[in-house]
Formats: C-alpha cells, structure tokens, sequence
C-alpha cells in the first residue's frame, strides 16, 4: 500500500515537472534547434517535403489502430512525462506511443511520432536514463536528422504506398532504422545530454547505459552479429561510454558555475512501480526470446532496484527452463518454489512447477501444483492440458 502510494505522488511530481520551464544550461547548448515549437511545412514549402509530411500522418493514423500499441494510460502517462520534461516548450510537438517490441529501441519520425520499445523500458535502471534515450531522439527531430534521412528514403521508396501494404511494420522500417551517421549521432548524445540535465536529470546516465548495454551484449547466450537495433548505426559503446562521460563532466562543471540544480533529491523515482506495474508485460516479451543469458542479467539488474522477490524468483525460473541444461529443470524448481514462498498462491509458479514436476521429479507432486493452480485460475487457457496430465498423461 505505502509503495502504491510512493508511486501515485512520484508520478504526480513527474508530470507536474514536465510542464514547460527554462534552465540557464539550454543558453549553453552547442548548437540551437533548427526547427522552432509547432513546425509544420507551410504552402511554400518543397512540395515533396508536405507530401513526406501528408504520408506520415496517415501513417500515424495507422499505428494508432495497432494491437502493437500499449494503451496503459499510467504507462504512458510516464513515458510522455519524461519526454515532455526533456523537450521543454517542444512537448505539443510530440505524440508517443509505446509499442509492444522486446529490443532495445527508441525513434522519432520528423513529425514529431515517437515510438518507444517495451523492450527498452525494461532494461531501464532509472528515469534518469529513460530522459537520456529520449533527449538523445528529440535532438534527431530539432536538429532535423530524422527529416533529412526520410526525405532520402522518400526518393528510393514511396512511403505511403509502403505502410498500405505492410502497415504498422512499415512506420517501424522508416522511424525505428533509420541509418544516422556518426556527426548526426554524437550531436545527439552531446546536445540530449543538455537536454536532459536542463530537465534536472543526471547527464552521466547516458554513459551508463552503454556500460549496462555491453554487459548484457557480453552475458547473451545468443551474441547478436550486429547488436541490438538500437546500437546498429552508433559508435562503439566502450568509446561512445566515455565521450558521453566526458560530456556529462562538462555539464556538471557549467551546471555548477551556473548554480543549477542537476536533479531532485526530495522525490523517490517513479520508475520502480512502473516496472513493476507492468513486469509480467515487459518480462514475458523478453522470455519469448529464449535468451537464458539476457534474462538472468536484467533479473540481476532488477533485484537490486527492488523488483518485488517474487516476480524476480519466478523469471529466474523462467531463464533456467529456457536455457534448458542438464541442471537446468532442478533449478527452475528451487527458483518457482521461492516465488511461492516469497507469494502464496502464486498462480504462474504453480503451473511451471506441475509441468516440470510432472516431467523431471514426482506426478504426485506434480499433481498437487496443478490443482492448486487450477484452483486458483479456474479458466486458465491450458486448462484442458493439464487435465489430460492429471489423468495419467499421454
């Protein structure tokens, strides 16, 4: 009840927050925006560029159909907050939606359509971090580099014709891949950090995800060829890492000279009950991956940051039976059986707990799980299986 409570006031505090506000940091920003509050081509505008403009509002409305979308109103309620509270007087400018997708990704079409991965949420140690992912894609948008890279793609491709036909994965192609090259990223890094700090983030927290990034990349059971999505067109993480520290140091220097205040201290960050509102969500997406190493990592992660002991046991479990060793199912057992003991009746714990029982320890024991879950979720979709177990298997 008291954490609900934490949580209801952090979340207040953050939308109050997000409301517009000047910081003498932004007069220190290495470059301004190109584009003011409320752009939007005018009459006299190339007529591509109104086209461009015309085709990616239809494909909006496209996406706004999408099961893909998470319509949680708390969630994004969070996400818009710290996004609104990075850009500044640039928040009416933005729609942001997040979008069911377990990588790592965040991107911004040049009208001001923000897309956010499920997948980055939940690698996510602090909102300190989110405003950093999020001030680094404002500034693609203000500095006009998502504009410029899809009116190149509008010359090999017709992008209206593109999203009728494939929809929803066809505004994903054209926002969440786009190719920026390395002047336009560090700009971004550089100026989102301003950005962020302005806000009253931590500008080091950029940084951090790197070093947070390539030790997931390190600990995956499965290495990826080319990285995570997000990562495909940037710097190097450890060198990125560390111009982004040093750009954090700068800023904290100025910030000093300037006497601003970086960051709140008086309120608790509200991103744990997010996270933990929506764990099953964001968790169950990153199971289906069935990447034993990337799981265990981030339940480290999250047991540190205060994941309620249950959840964190049972995905422990999860990432055991994924991996699917030799050891493997006796410590998926012992991970769903401190689940239950962290939280009786844990419906989730008991089904697996039936399921691997039944194939690797007792069918009495086993039994006693599936009752026990049937019990609890009488409707379950796998109800029939289960029957068909409790009567002597198949």
């Amino acid at each position: 009840m008291f954490r609900a409570f934490q949580y209801f006031w952090s979340l207040l505090f953050l939308l109050l927050a997000s409301a517009a506000f000047a910081s003498p940091l932004l007069d220190r920003l290495p470059q301004q925006p190109l584009i003011p509050p409320g752009y939007a081509p005018s009459p006299s505008d190339a007529k591509d560029l109104r086209g461009l403009w015309m085709e990616m509002t239809e494909a909006e409305k496209t996406l706004r159909r999408s099961p893909l979308i998470v319509d949680d109103e708390s969630l994004n309620a969070y996400v818009k907050g710290v996004a609104c509270r990075v850009v500044h007087n640039y928040c009416d400018d933005l729609r942001v939606y997040v979008v069911r997708n377990p990588s790592f990704n965040a991107s911004i079409a040049p009208n001001g359509l923000m897309l956010v991965h499920t997948g980055l949420l939940i690698r996510m140690n602090s909102s300190d971090q989110l405003a950093s992912v999020l001030s680094h894609e404002f500034v693609h948008y203000a500095q006009t580099h998502s504009l410029q890279l899809l009116r190149k793609a509008k010359r090999n491709f017709a992008i209206g014709t593109f999203v009728s036909l494939f929809g929803v994965p066809a505004i994903f192609a054209f926002t969440s891949v786009l190719k920026f090259n390395r002047d336009q990223e560090t700009d971004a890094d550089e100026l989102g950090a301003y950005y962020a700090a302005a806000a009253g983030y931590a500008p080091e927290a950029g940084s951090t995800i790197w070093h947070l990034l390539e030790e997931e990349e390190d600990n995956a059971s499965a290495k990826r060829p080319k990285g995570p999505q997000f990562l495909s067109s940037h710097p190097k993480s450890k060198a990125r890492a560390a111009k982004l520290a040093a750009v954090a140091e700068r800023i904290t220097s100025e910030a000093n000279q300037l006497n601003v205040e970086q960051r709140s201290t008086s309120h608790a960050d509200p991103l744990l009950g997010v996270l933990q509102k929506h764990y099953s969500l964001l968790m169950d997406e990153q199971v289906q991956q069935r990447d034993a190493g990337r799981l265990l990592t981030l339940l480290e992660r999250h047991e540190a940051l205060g994941i309620r002991p249950a959840d964190v046991a049972f995905y422990r479990g999860e990432a055991y039976r994924v991996r699917g060793g030799v050891n493997d199912a006796k410590l998926a057992i012992a991970a769903y059986r401190r689940a239950i003991e962290a939280e009786n009746n844990n419906p989730n714990a008991l089904r697996e707990l039936g399921y691997l029982e039944y194939k690797h320890g007792s069918k009495e024991t086993a039994e006693g799980y599936f009752r026990a879950f049937l019990d609890l979720v009488p409707n379950a979709s796998d109800r029939e299986m289960i029957e068909l177990y409790l009567e002597g298997g198949w």
